[in-house]
C-alpha cells in the first residue's frame, strides 16, 4: 500500500532575483524495520506520479535491502577502532585527551549503534555541551571528536546517517575565550619595558619572550629549537616538545600537522642575538637552555613577574602566539601570509580563530563603494 503524496507550493528562482510559486509534490512516511524507526521524506517532484513512484521504490528498498547492506557498529567499538587507527598519527597526549573526553561527555550514546543516532539527538547533545559554559575551544574539541567519529564510520563503510554532520559544525560563542586574548601594542611595550637589560639573567628572558612573540610559533615549537634549526635569517620549525606524560621526561616529536613544518623569517636583531648566543654551540644544542630546554615553571615564573612589574593583563605563553597573529592582522598583513607563518593548515582555520578581529568589515566594505553615478 502506497502512502499519500502531498502537494505544496515551492518558491522557484528565475534569475535576476525574481521568483515564482509552482506546484510541487513530496512524500513522507515512518516505518519500523528490525527494531529501528525510520523516517523518510523527499520533496521537489514535478508530478504526483513521480513522487508516488519514488516513494514506492524507497519503501521497497527499506523493506528488502540489497545484499550490500552496510555493517553496523556501536559508538564504543567505533571509538576503539578510531583511536587504534590514530595512535601512530597523533601525540600520546592527544590520544589521552580523546579517551578522557569520550569517557566523560559521550554517555548519552554509550553502547548505542551509530546508525540509530538522529540529528535531533545530536543537536540536543551539542546544546547540552554548550550550556556547560566551557571555552569556545574546549566546546569545539568535544563537538569535533564526535564529527570525526561519524566521518570515520562512513570512511570504513559502516552504516551511518551523514546528515548528523550538519548538527556537528563548530560553534562560535559570543565571548572571546581567554586562551585567545592578546595584548595591544601598548601592553607589549609596557611588558618589555619592565626588563633590566643590564642584568644578564633578565636580558636572557627578555630575548626569549621577544623572539617567541616575533616568531608566531607555538610555545612548544619554540622551546625545542636547536642550533641546526637556524637557516640563514630564518628559524626552521620541524618538531615540538612536551613534558605532559609523567615519568617520560622531555618528549620531542613531529609538529601538530604537516603544515606546521615551516621556515619562519625573523627580524635581524633577533637573529643577531641567536647567532651570537649559539656561536659555540653544537648543532643539537637547544638555542635557549643549551643542554636542556627552559622549564615551563621557570618561564611561567618569569612571565608572571614581569606581568606584575608592567601592570599588563595576565596571559599565558600561548597568548604570545595569539598576540603576534592579532597584531599582524591588525597591521594589515594579508591573511594568507599570517596563516602560513602561524603554521595553520588553511586560511579558514585562521579566520575561524580570529573572527572577532573582523567585526565591522561590512561597514568598511560599504564605505568602500565609491563607484557609479549618483541619481539626479
Amino acid at each position: 500500500m502506497r502512502m499519500p503524496v502531498y502537494e505544496y507550493q515551492a518558491i522557484v528562482k528565475l534569475g535576476d532575483g525574481k521568483t515564482k510559486k509552482e506546484k510541487r509534490y513530496r512524500y513522507e512516511y515512518r516505518k519500523m524495520v528490525d527494531g529501528v524507526k525510520y523516517k523518510r521524506r523527499k520533496q521537489g517532484f514535478i508530478s504526483r506520479d513521480e513522487a508516488a513512484n519514488a516513494e514506492y521504490l524507497d519503501k521497497q528498498n527499506l523493506q528488502n535491502p540489497t545484499t550490500n547492506k552496510k555493517e553496523v557498529i556501536s559508538l564504543d567499538d567505533l571509538f576503539s577502532a578510531f583511536v587504534d587507527n590514530q595512535r601512530t598519527k597523533l601525540k600520546p597526549t592527544t590520544i589521552k585527551d580523546y579517551e578522557f573526553i569520550f569517557g566523560k561527555y559521550f554517555d548519552l550514546f554509550k553502547n548505542r549503534y551509530i546508525h540509530t543516532f538522529t540529528p535531533k539527538e545530536l543537536n540536543k547533545w551539542k546544546n547540552s555541551i554548550i550550556k556547560q559554559g566551557f571555552s569556545e575551544r574546549h566546546t569545539n574539541k568535544l563537538i569535533t571528536l564526535m564529527n570525526k567519529l561519524i566521518q570515520y564510520a562512513d570512511k570504513k563503510g559502516y552504516e551511518v546517517n551523514l546528515k548528523l554532520l550538519d548538527e556537528l559544525e563548530p560553534v562560535r560563542l559570543n565571548l572571546i575565550p581567554k586562551e585567545r586574548i592578546s595584548w595591544s601594542m601598548d601592553e607589549v611595550e609596557q611588558f618589555f619595558g619592565s626588563f633590566d637589560l643590564e642584568d644578564p639573567r633578565e636580558s636572557t628572558y627578555y630575548w626569549y619572550f621577544k623572539i617567541l612573540l616575533d616568531s608566531t610559533m607555538r610555545p612548544n615549537e619554540f622551546r625545542c629549537l636547536q642550533k641546526k634549526d637556524i637557516m640563514g635569517e630564518s628559524l626552521r620549525v620541524n618538531k615540538t616538545c612536551s613534558n605532559k606524560i609523567k615519568g617520560k621526561g622531555l618528549i620531542i616529536q613531529p609538529p601538530k600537522t604537516p603544515h606546521s613544518v615551516r621556515n619562519v623569517l625573523m627580524p635581524k636583531d633577533d637573529m643577531d642575538y641567536i647567532k651570537s648566543l649559539t656561536a659555540a654551540y653544537n648543532d643539537d644544542d637547544f638555542i635557549f637552555g643549551k643542554d636542556n630546554v627552559f622549564a615551563e615553571t621557570t618561564l611561567r615564573r618569569e612571565l608572571d613577574k614581569h606581568i606584575e612589574l608592567s601592570g599588563v593583563r595576565h596571559i599565558s605563553a600561548y597568548n604570545f602566539r595569539h598576540t603576534s597573529i592579532t597584531l599582524l592582522i591588525k597591521n594589515g598583513v594579508p591573511l594568507n601570509i599570517v596563516s602560513k607563518r602561524a603554521g595553520h593548515s588553511s586560511i579558514s582555520i585562521t579566520m575561524n580563530h580570529y573572527w572577532h578581529l573582523f567585526n565591522g568589515d561590512d561597514e568598511r566594505a560599504l564605505n568602500g563603494i565609491k563607484w557609479g553615478k549618483k541619481p539626479n
